[in-house]
């Protein structure tokens, strides 16, 4: 269904041991692995050791099959396909329909085609540059490049005199010449415990973006495999509570507030705030009391006094910004008085200020003393760089006290006159508009520029962790979420895309009640195919609840009119109609 691009249960979650989304049909838990199991046997729990053939085929924390290893297409039987395995180990024997596997388009969800050459589903849509893929098909003229542990992006093509964009370089590799990333990743590279929306914005393949749910704090965590992995007062969790993994390094307090690892004074105003320095033994931020600009202070006399002039001391500030969530903190300010004077007739002098400071008038009715204080108002926020949210408190959140919103969400930019100026080539310079939003079909103007995402516009990837879709619009088809737009009958959908009608997605990632109408790929999912938009997805059109992801269903009298390992039951369906539908074997209620 067309959302917000993060979903609750988009991040890993810890906190609790089980948590259902849509519970109906099954229940919370699963079976015992078998011993020795055959070909396609689950093996979540035991792994390679619950394999007759030693092969334990990992596709996520909750599913896993026993694999076994092959040459060519013969050596596998009906319904798995020879393919490599990842990770170095070979061509493995792979089940059709499983984690994207296929050899035909009946194979895929919804939306999805099969590249039969690559064996792997895919949208049929191009990504730009570092755009997250599972075929060559997707990237145009370009791959789909696969980095180190697993992570696959596009790679457009270059050649001799041919430039890249600006951060990305022309590299050769077996398949010829492609504009890969400078730094070596297409991901975000954010440490542990900086804030994020999505896995593609932490470290490298492993680190996870991970969800606290008492709190619904979200940060990156570290890849690990034991607590001696991780710093002190972190601890390696395994996020399945079950000894499958993912395990990934954890604040011990369950919370990142306070933490710090930073040693130069910018990434310490990010974690810490200003006025802060960071205790990197105890990796915890501890505010100043020495007087300098936004040091924690009392009165006056705890600020450091430039000159014997009353006129030209520090000031201790009270944070008074209406709305503010600081309001009342107190930080050491700095003068910014243009010259000296006595009080009477001063003026302000701003370029005495730093960037991302202003030159304020503390006194009654905002005049004389002038001090420096952070454009937000506070010295303590959390404040983030471009492209981390600032939903939770604005500007506030942000080191260039600018938020602006993409899409559904609020991020952190910079003002612009050109690209350049954004230092990232995910981000360019666009019209700014008004206080918060943006136009990127004019140039930058009298009024200046932000730095908008590039991409997020139809048919790019919108997974958490990626550019906001510009139209606000994340369509969520279970196995792949996509920038969509809205659409009527004056406004039509492109060329392999139909007008649906969806719901758009609570912020707890339960179903809503606005009904939107959104343009989704052709195609119907047969009986057991993803449903996460809605019944539009299914053939059928009837889509069953299932606390492990909505399925698509067919009517039925008996269970002989459903497939193998299906039975027939009356259940709700997502309108909450009760239906005869066919219901998969062994569910619980």
């Amino acid at each position: 269904m067309p959302s917000p691009r993060l979903p609750a249960h988009s991040i890993r979650a810890f906190g609790l041991a089980c948590a259902a989304l849509l519970v109906l049909v099954a229940a919370c838990g699963g079976g015992t692995a078998q011993a020795l199991g055959a070909l396609g046997s689950d093996c979540v729990l035991q792994k390679d050791a619950g394999c007759a053939s030693g092969l334990c085929l990992v596709l996520d924390s909750s599913t896993a099959y026993c694999s076994q290893a092959c040459q060519g297409g013969t050596d596998c039987p009906t319904g798995f396909l020879c393919l490599p395995g990842g990770g170095g180990s070979g061509s493995v024997c792979q089940a059709r329909g499983a984690g994207g596997v296929c050899g035909a388009d009946a194979d895929c969800p919804a939306g999805l085609k099969c590249d039969a050459a690559g064996g792997r589903c895919y949208i049929p849509v191009t990504r730009s540059a570092c755009g997250p893929c599972t075929s060559d098909k997707q990237c145009g003229t370009g791959v789909c490049h696969t980095e180190g542990q697993g992570d696959s992006f596009c790679a457009p093509a270059c050649g001799a005199g041919d430039s890249c964009a600006a951060g990305y370089a022309c590299k050769a590799d077996a398949s010829g010449k492609h504009c890969e990333p400078t730094g070596g990743s297409c991901r975000g590279g954010r440490p542990l415990c900086a804030p994020c929306s999505g896995d593609l914005e932490c470290g490298g393949p492993g680190d996870l973006c991970v969800r606290n749910l008492q709190s619904q704090e979200t940060f990156c965590a570290v890849h690990c495999k034991v607590s001696a992995d991780c710093p002190s007062h972190f601890s390696c969790l395994d996020l399945s509570g079950a000894g499958s993994g993912p395990f990934q390094c954890i604040p011990d307090s369950s919370t990142c507030s306070g933490f710090c690892d930073a040693t130069d004074a910018a990434s310490v105003a990010r974690e810490c705030g200003l006025g802060s320095k960071c205790d990197l033994p105890n990796h915890s931020c501890v505010r100043l009391t020495d007087g300098s600009l936004c040091a924690t202070c009392a009165s006056d006399d705890d600020c450091i006094k430039t000159s014997t002039t009353t006129s030209s001391s520090s000031r201790c500030v009270v944070n008074r910004t209406p709305g503010s969530p600081f309001l009342g903190e107190r930080f050491c300010g700095s003068d910014c008085t243009l010259g000296a004077c006595t009080g009477t007739g001063c003026s302000p002098e701003p370029s005495k200020c730093s960037p991302g400071f202003s030159c304020s008038g503390i006194g009654p009715h905002g005049v004389w003393p002038y001090q420096c204080v952070p454009a937000s108002g506070s010295c303590q926020g959390e404040f983030g760089r471009l492209g981390d949210s600032c939903d939770r408190h604005g500007a506030a959140d942000c080191s260039s006290s600018l938020c602006a919103q993409f899409g559904t969400e609020h991020r952190c930019t910079l003002s612009c006159g050109s690209d350049s100026a954004c230092g990232d080539a995910r981000w360019h310079c666009c019209s700014a508009v008004g206080t918060n939003r943006y136009d990127c079909t004019k140039p930058p103007g009298a009024n200046g520029g932000v730095c908008a995402p590039v991409g997020g516009s139809f048919g790019d990837d919108c997974a958490p962790g990626s550019p906001p879709c510009q139209e606000g619009l994340c369509l969520n088809l279970g196995t792949a979420q996509l920038c969509t737009r809205s659409c009527d009958a004056t406004h039509t959908c492109a060329s392999g895309f139909s007008c649906e009608s969806g719901a758009l997605q609570n912020p707890d990632g339960s179903a809503g009640s606005t009904s939107v109408q959104v343009c989704f790929p052709d195609g119907g999912g047969e009986i057991g195919s993803a449903c996460a938009f809605g019944p539009a997805a299914c053939r059928s059109h009837l889509c069953l609840k299932k606390d492990s992801g909505n399925v698509c269903t067919q009517k039925c009298a008996v269970s002989t009119d459903c497939p193998a390992n299906w039975s027939c039951a009356s259940e709700l369906t997502p309108s909450g109609d009760p239906e005869n539908v066919c219901v998969p074997s062994g569910s619980g209620p």
